[in-house]
C-alpha cells in the first residue's frame, strides 16, 4: 500500500517549511477570533447600557466618512445643550445629509445609536431629550427589538 505525503499537497513558502506556514495562517484566524468576541461583548455590554437607561434625541446627518474596511454615516446630536457627533455604520442606507434620524443613547456614558427611523421637522427637540420616541410610529420596544436584533 502507498502511502500520500499530505506535504506535498500544502503550500510551501519561500524556504519550503509548510509548518511556519500553517501556525501563521493559525495564529492570524486566533487573532480574528479575538478580535471578533471583543467586538461582540462590547456591542452587548452596550446594549445592556442603553436597556437600562435610555434617553432619545433628534441626530442630523452631517456627512459620510470611510475607513479602509467600512464605511460611516456621521451625524451630530445634542443633549442638555451640548453638542455631540457619533458614526454609525453606513448599513444604515437610508439617509442623506440634513436628514432628521433618532438617535437613542445613555446619558451616564458615551453611549449612543442612530437608528433607521426619520424624524419630521414638525418635531421640535426636547432640551434634555424625550424618555420615549416622539413619533406615534415607534415604541420604545420597536427601538429595544430592532438594537437587539442588529447589535
Amino acid at each position: 500500500m502507498k502511502y500520500i505525503n499530505i506535504n506535498n499537497f500544502l503550500p510551501k513558502n519561500e524556504n519550503g517549511n509548510t509548518k511556519n506556514e500553517i501556525l501563521k495562517w493559525v495564529g492570524i484566524f486566533l487573532i480574528m477570533l479575538f478580535l471578533s468576541a471583543i467586538i461582540y461583548f462590547n456591542n452587548k455590554n452596550a446594549l445592556k447600557d442603553i436597556k437600562e437607561k435610555r434617553l432619545y434625541t433628534v441626530g442630523i446627518i452631517s456627512g459620510f466618512s470611510k475607513s479602509r474596511s467600512m464605511e460611516f454615516i456621521n451625524y451630530i446630536y445634542s443633549y442638555n445643550g451640548k453638542s455631540f457627533e457619533g458614526k454609525a455604520p453606513r448599513d444604515i442606507n437610508v439617509f442623506a445629509i440634513g436628514d432628521r434620524a433618532l438617535v437613542v443613547y445613555n446619558p451616564n456614558t458615551n453611549i449612543k445609536f442612530l437608528l433607521p427611523y426619520f424624524i419630521d421637522d414638525s418635531i421640535k427637540e426636547l432640551y434634555n431629550g424625550w424618555s420615549k420616541p416622539p413619533m406615534s410610529n415607534v415604541t420604545d420596544s420597536d427601538v429595544i427589538k430592532y438594537l437587539e436584533e442588529n447589535y
